[in-house]
């Protein structure tokens, strides 16, 4: 006697059967205390400078046909950047007003939080196969819900590390810093990818995806 002990599975890539609903809710937290440059090489953020993100995040997938279903994932996020004050201008001989009015005036401030919704994603998957393995294929949508999106620390000015050196007192106000603390890169991403998975009898599985990621507002894509 051969007995089966395999059950239905029904997570990704295996779809839904229809007017089937699951929801799900997940928690991540990220710190971080050094960063890359271009060069690819890292170093520590300038000033004891630290990172730190949480994200609570609902997601819900819902079968619509026997081989078609829907995906939404809706992600709520803190995110933080803690670093010393700093003073960048020293006060000119030529300024009427005290030491301690003009330095208390030029204190910078690179430390913000933001708080919010981040990018929504929605996804639709087709099951192409079930049987001896499921095979899916998936598009899914990655759509910024209309937080500030991230810019350099003095805002989009200045273009270049020269033009920053010629001028430092015009960009280095503290009104003028927006620094890059922002719920997500805001742009919109649409990837077109293939699913593919193994049910064994001991109830676990195994799953391998693969595709293209399409990144519009001029960031690169993704494979």
């Amino acid at each position: 006697m051969v007995a089966n002990i395999s059950s239905a599975a029904f997570a990704s890539p295996w779809t839904l059967p229809p007017g089937t609903l699951v929801m799900a809710g997940t928690y991540n937290y990220q710190t971080a205390r050094r960063e890359f440059l271009d060069a690819s090489t890292s170093q520590n953020f300038p000033l004891q400078g630290r990172y730190v993100g949480s994200a609570w995040s609902l997601g819900a997938r819902l079968g619509v046909t026997r081989r078609f279903e829907l995906e939404l994932y809706l992600p709520l996020r803190v995110v933080s950047y803690e670093s010393d004050p700093v003073i960048l201008i020293p006060r000119p001989a030529t300024s009427n007003e005290s030491e301690f009015d003009y330095y208390q005036r030029n204190i910078v401030q690179l430390s913000r939080t933001a708080t919010g919704i981040g990018d929504i994603f929605v996804a639709g998957r087709y099951g192409i196969l079930q049987r001896p393995f499921a095979l899916a294929a998936e598009l899914r949508l990655k759509i910024p819900t209309g937080y500030a999106s991230p810019s350099g620390t003095f805002g989009d000015q200045p273009q270049s590390a020269a033009s920053f050196a010629a001028n430092p007192g015009l960009y280095t106000r503290p009104e003028n810093v927006s620094d890059d603390v922002t719920l997500g890169d805001g742009q919109v991403d649409a990837a077109l990818s293939v699913l593919w998975g193994y049910s064994f009898p001991t109830r676990t599985y195994v799953r391998v995806d693969a595709g293209y990621n399409l990144r519009f507002g001029g960031a690169g894509d993704q494979f």
